[in-house]
Formats: structure tokens, C-alpha cells, sequence
């Protein structure tokens, strides 16, 4: 079960017999409360769906045929599914759990057949399997550790924490690792079987339900670190349906399993229990997280931009693939957990990953950028920076054609988005293009001729160097050294 980010609507997946055997997924009005459509959901036997964060579409997964679909809310319908991801194993994998990143770009799920996460580009009709990650070795050995539930940090878009799955006994461990490889993927022990997992929107905190108690879990330790193994009873049952959820605003945690749902003021640290809701099959879904509009309050802040931290000049090559690393840089006057990061955009991108880190220090304090030509090498500076990661080709088609840049060209970019309390931030930083260059063939014959006489001339080991309109390039024996630009 899913709910739009508005709260007017859910989506719910139900799958077993039931006078019959039932497998659809319910578009629910919340509002008053009845089904509003039904449809078949494409795969068998429903795991989990998630809701975009834009309320645009959502993702099912099915457990026994291994297959992912995707569904849109306006109208009802399923748009594509996958063939299975190809990865071998028991039922596909049987893909389990499913979290839709706060771009609404790219998934991550677990695999209950698999030792590994995957990550899903979820931008087409049908989802596409980006790439996976490996799970750890279990520590009980011997083998790799297999998933059940997941959750992806929609505040830096990175950090995955998911439950490892017990096909017999228990396996006490939580997975903690990184979408983007920003870190090393660790284990954190557990006091029994964990199930769910849920990670407060501001990323400091997240809960994880196992059947010996809930985990309290501080985020912004690198790696994180448990800081209560078991704060609160679990409502876990033999059903696999308890779920927690934290509220958008992370003042309230709601752990639900059974015929029960409990209700923690999740200000307090570890949170502290306040009532039980009573009823029978009570479940929760975990609550989108609400991005701040730019256009709600406060005067815009400038803030110190650094494209490709410790890089001077800050290189853009435009015919890669590549990933672009851009740093807000925090100070004594601007602490990055302030900034609301789905918010941020690049000449209009949004970025696909993003994480907390100090790696490097504002080229001016004062006065930011100076000119096209000012950068830095400086590293770390004792403030934390929001490391934001921009795809190249995104960046590319946002600026315009590249053909009419030049080799070396400086090229400035703004960057825009948004203070929690909605204060508009924005700022700026300087690029170089690089690009492939292209030489006549007449150049290059000349350039090969002139080589292959010197390397006849010189003795082997012997350095020298040709000189052809202002270029030198350099060259050890028969050994070629990149030419020097």
C-alpha cells in the first residue's frame, strides 16, 4: 500500500484466496473513503508498490514470476512491464520490495533469489535495470547476505537500507550502502529478524522493525550507527505485513502489524511511545516526503558552488557519459541540512544522487566566484557540503548544442533550489569544455611522418619532442606520452 503525496488517494495491492484467488492492485479515495478502479497489476502474487513522488506513477513488483510493472494514476493503468531482469535464480529473483527516488527517476529494490540490490530506471513505459549491487558476505557465512524490505534516503537520494531476509532461522543484519558508491556497503547487527525500514525525510534518522524490537538508527554517521537496538515492541507478524512510517515533518513514527498500530513522538531520541491504534488487519504506509517550493517564502541566498570540488579549472567533458559532481558548499553561515536537495537543479536538471560530505573550501568566502577564471584546489574545510551528481548528457541537452563550443570554451552555470523554510537559494560556478578535438588527414599524415623519422633517428629510451603549430607533444622511445595541451 502507497499513498499520494496530497493523502487524497491510495494504492493497494492485494494478492491470495480469498473465495478465489485474488491478484489486483486498488486506486482508493481517501477522501471518501471506496474504490475508485481495479486493474490486473501484471505480475504474480504483489510484494510492494511505491507511488512516484509526483504522484505521476508508480511501481508493483511481483514475487513468484520475477516481474516489475509500472502503473500511472491518471488514468489507472498499467503502462509497461519488464520480461524478468535476466539474472537467474528462483523465481526471477523474486524481486521484493520497490522505493522510487525523491526524483522520480530511478528505483531500488531487493531480490529475495538474489545476492544482490538492483537500481531501475523507472523514466520509460517499461522499467530498465541499471545496475547492481552486491550484497555483503554474511557475517554467519557462508554465502551473501539476501534482502526483503528497502528504503532510499529521499534526502541525499543515496543511502540504501535494507533488511536481510531469513529463508531459515534468523538473520540479524541490516544492509546500509550507497546508490552512487559513495561509500563502502557495511552491515549493522540486529537484535532479531529485521522486516521493515523507513528513514525520516531530513535523512538524520531512520526505525527498523525486527522481531526482537525497533532499531534506532542515526543516518548522518559515517557509516551509520545504531544508537538503540531496541527502543519499542515490534508489530511484526507471520503475515510479513508490518510496516513503519515516519510522518512527512519525522515528528511522528507509526509502527503497524496485526491489529495494532502504535503511535512514537519521534522528536525525542530514541522516540517515545504515546498510544496504540486497535483493529483488526491494521497496516500503515510509509508517507511521501514533501518537497518545498521555491516559491513560498523568503528572499533568495546566494551560496558557494563548486563544480567538480578540488578541480581548477572545473573540466565539463560533453561527449561522455560521465557523472558531474557539484558541492554547495556549507560555512559558518550555512549548514547544507538546511537545504532541501530534491529542490536543487543545474541549468534545470535535477541531480540523481546526492550526499553529505566535506570535501572542499569556497573559492571566496565573501564575494563566492570572481570571475570566469577564479577556482580553487583547496580541500576540506571543517563545514559539510552537499555533494549533488548530475549525468553529463543531461547537463549537455540542457545547455544547448555544444558544436558551436570550442575546445576550452569557459562556460558558467547557475544552480537553483530551495532552504527547507522555502528560502530560495541559488549560485554559480564556471566550467571548461572539453571535447573531442578533430585533425585533417593531411595533419595527421604530416604529424605520423614526422614521428616515424625522429623515432628513426633516436636512440631507444631516448626523450624529444616535435613541435607542430605551437603544440608539442612528447614522446619517450617508442613509447607515446599524452601530448601536453
Amino acid at each position: 500500500m502507497d499513498v499520494t503525496s496530497d493523502g487524497t488517494r491510495a494504492v493497494i495491492g492485494s494478492w491470495g484466496y480469498v473465495g478465489g484467488w485474488v491478484n489486483r492492485i486498488d486506486l482508493v479515495d481517501l477522501t471518501d473513503p471506496q474504490v475508485l478502479s481495479s486493474i490486473d497489476p501484471g505480475v504474480i502474487s504483489i510484494q510492494e508498490l511505491d507511488i512516484a513522488p509526483d504522484d505521476s506513477f508508480g511501481i508493483v513488483t511481483g514475487s513468484i514470476d520475477g516481474l516489475v510493472s509500472k502503473f500511472t494514476l491518471d488514468p489507472f493503468k498499467i503502462i509497461g512491464t519488464t520480461e524478468g531482469w535476466g539474472l537467474g535464480g528462483l523465481y526471477g529473483g523474486s524481486p521484493q520490495d520497490v522505493h522510487i527516488d525523491a526524483t522520480g527517476t530511478v528505483a531500488v529494490q531487493p531480490m529475495f533469489y538474489g545476492d544482490f540490490l538492483l537500481s531501475v530506471d523507472v523514466t520509460g513505459d517499461v522499467p530498465e535495470l541499471i545496475e547492481t549491487i552486491a550484497s555483503p558476505e554474511n557475517p554467519d557465512g557462508p554465502g551473501f547476505l539476501r534482502h526483503h524490505g528497502i528504503s532510499l534516503s529521499e534526502w541525499d537520494n543515496d543511502t540504501i537500507l535494507a533488511t536481510a531476509d531469513a529463508t531459515s532461522g534468523v538473520v540479524p543484519y541490516v544492509t546500509v550502502a550507497s546508490l552512487s558508491g559513495l561509500f563502502e556497503t557495511t552491515v549493522l547487527d540486529a537484535p532479531g529478524q529485521p522486516e521493515s525500514v523507513d528513514i525520516t525525510c531530513d535523512g538524520t534518522r531512520a526505525v527498523v522493525e525486527t522481531s526482537a524490537g525497533l532499531m534506532w538508527i542515526d543516518m548522518q554517521a559515517s557509516p551509520p550507527m545504531v544508537l538503540n537496538a531496541s527502543f519499542g515492541d515490534a508489530r511484526s507478524d507471520k503475515y510479513s505485513t508490518s510496516t513503519v512510517a515516519f510522518s512527512p515533518d519525522g515528528a511522528w513514527l507509526f509502527v503497524g502489524g496485526g491489529a495494532i498500530i502504535d503511535v512514537y513522538d519521534a522528536t525525542t531520541d530514541p522516540p517515545t511511545w504515546k498510544s496504540s491504534i486497535e483493529q483488526e488487519n491494521m497496516n500503515v504506509a510509509t508517507l511521501p516526503c514533501q518537497p518545498v517550493s521555491l516559491s513560498t517564502k523568503g528572499d533568495s541566498v546566494e551560496v558557494a558552488v563548486d563544480i567538480k570540488p578540488r578541480s581548477c579549472p572545473n573540466p565539463l567533458k560533453v561527449n561522455t557519459n560521465s557523472v558531474v559532481p557539484v558541492a554547495i558548499l556549507g560555512s559558518k553561515d550555512l549548514d547544507v541540512h538546511d537545504i532541501d536537495p530534491a529542490t536543487i537543479q543545474l541549468e534545470g536538471v535535477s541531480p540523481r544522487h546526492w550526499k553529505v560530505r566535506d570535501v572542499a573550501t569556497p573559492y571566496d568566502a565573501d564575494t563566492m566566484q570572481g570571475d570566469c577564471f577564479d577556482c580553487t584546489k583547496k580541500g576540506r574545510d571543517g563545514f559539510p557540503d552537499l555533494i549533488l551528481k548530475f549525468k553529463t548528457r543531461d547537463i549537455v541537452k540542457a545547455i544547448g548544442p555544444v558544436k558551436d563550443l570550442k575546445y576550452g570554451d569557459y562556460l558558467p552555470l547557475e544552480l537553483t533550489g530551495a532552504l527547507t523554510d522555502g528560502t530560495a537559494i541559488w549560485g554559480d560556478d564556471v566550467v571548461r569544455i572539453i571535447k573531442k578535438k578533430k585533425y585533417s588527414k593531411k595533419w595527421i599524415k604530416k604529424w605520423l611522418f614526422s614521428w616515424l623519422q625522429e623515432i628513426k633517428k633516436e636512440k631507444k629510451g631516448k626523450t624529444f619532442y616535435i613541435e607542430k603549430k605551437d603544440k608539442v607533444c612528447y614522446f619517450k622511445g617508442k613509447t607515446k606520452v599524452a601530448p601536453q595541451v
